[in-house]
């Protein structure tokens, strides 16, 4: 398997703690706080886990999924936070405002760096 599959693996798996939540109208604060925007998709404990599953599919993808989602889950602590350690409380270690100056220059450091690491990979 070449290794620009398995970057968008981590790509696509980097996406998926924002589409993997479930949006209870009118349910409990722990309800919306479980299954929500930010809940049970962005513990670290259920990147552990989806990995898991999907190394019994496929080991050499597992890495790559965990990656793609701790990614997401550590970008998130740095805007509004994240319950990253579930049951801890929720983890904020910056607030860097999602749409803000401060994220659009992180943002594009970090497409910079990908870029630069992939073009090199490419002319291994």
């Amino acid at each position: 398997m070449s290794g620009d599959y398995r970057i968008a693996v981590a790509a696509l798996a980097a996406l998926v703690p924002d589409w993997f939540q479930v949006n209870v109208p009118g349910g409990s604060s722990l309800t919306r706080g479980v299954f929500g925007h930010r809940g049970i998709s962005h513990w670290l404990i259920t990147a552990v886990g989806v990995s898991a599953l999907v190394a019994i599919v496929s080991p050499s993808l597992a890495v790559y999924v965990l990656a793609g989602w701790i990614s997401h889950i550590v970008l998130d602590v740095l805007s509004n936070g994240a319950p990253a350690l579930w049951p801890l409380p929720r983890i904020t270690l910056a607030r860097i405002k999602s749409g803000g100056m401060l994220d659009a220059i992180v943002g594009a450091q970090l497409f910079t760096l990908f870029f630069v690491i992939l073009t090199v990979r490419l002319m291994l």
